[in-house]
């Protein structure tokens, strides 16, 4: 196999390794770019669903002012949520698309760092969500709503 014209440090990227670090570093671009329309379009519907909720439950009389504010915030929240996973992805895919055609390993280094950041941003919101998994499923079977 071949490796690389530029050595990385002590290491060596053969041509196949760097291709795929630069695959990885578009699709990676690719995919956080439509991250952040999601979270523009996310918020967009976050400061407009309250208003459209109000004037739908004033004409049917359903929801309270209370129940709109809180849709609102948690879409925010979501949208916040979903913010910072994006933006290591971005950056990771700079640095990926750097390293593979400069053959630097400052920017391969950064590249895997904002690529940990993700997958552990990832895995904490895994933890968290199953956490409350648990504890629901806990809460309703002591509540005696299941079995």
């Amino acid at each position: 196999m071949e490796t690389l014209d530029t050595p990385m440090g002590d290491m060596s990227l053969e041509s196949a390794a760097r291709q795929h670090l630069l695959g990885s570093g578009k699709w990676a671009k690719f995919l956080a770019i439509i991250g952040f329309i999601i979270i523009g379009l996310i918020v967009i519907v976050a400061l407009f669903a309250g208003y459209f909720l109000s004037n739908l439950s004033a004409s049917m009389g359903g929801m309270g002012g209370g129940s709109t504010v809180m849709i609102t915030a948690v879409y925010l929240i979501l949208a916040v949520v979903m913010f910072f996973p994006t933006l290591y992805l971005l950056h990771f895919s700079n640095h990926a698309i750097q390293a593979s055609t400069m053959g630097n390993v400052a920017s391969l280094t950064a590249a895997l760092f904002n690529l940990k950041r993700c997958f552990r941003f990832i895995g904490v919101l895994y933890i968290i969500y199953l956490s409350l998994v648990v504890l629901f499923l806990l809460l309703a079977i002591v509540g005696g709503n299941i079995f």
